[in-house]
């Protein structure tokens, strides 16, 4: 199992972390910064918490469904420049069902950027 924080970033030919896959339940973070061949995160299918943030940026990211399982954010949510995010509803669930915080979910610059209302709206993809 693994633990601390997961931090991927400018592994510009990734395109496959299934080695992660079914180790990954509580994690301290998840930070994904600019990895643009990489675009299968099924490994992190089991993740149930998170005790500190997570964070995509620069990645070739089109929905959150891998997220589905994630139960805890004790931080905060970012996604950033990712040019094909399309759909959150993977974490609609988890940002209810915590009362999550608005200023701690934070979208910019995506191909959707939905706020915290539009989430608990159910307008979580395009």
């Amino acid at each position: 199992n693994i633990s601390g924080k997961v931090v991927i970033s400018k592994n510009y030919y990734l395109n496959n972390i299934s080695s992660l896959e079914n180790n990954v339940t509580e994690i301290e973070a998840l930070i994904i910064i600019e990895n643009t061949s990489l675009n299968s995160f099924t490994a992190f299918n089991n993740l149930e918490t998170v005790n500190a943030n997570i964070h995509f940026e620069r990645s070739n990211i089109q929905n959150l469904n891998f997220l589905e399982s994630l139960s805890i954010v004790n931080s905060r949510i970012s996604f950033r420049l990712n040019n094909s995010l399309n759909d959150y509803c993977g974490i609609r669930t988890l940002l209810i069902n915590n009362n999550f915080p608005e200023e701690n979910f934070y979208c910019s610059e995506n191909l959707f950027n939905p706020t915290l209302q539009d989430m608990v709206d159910g307008n979580c993809s395009l």
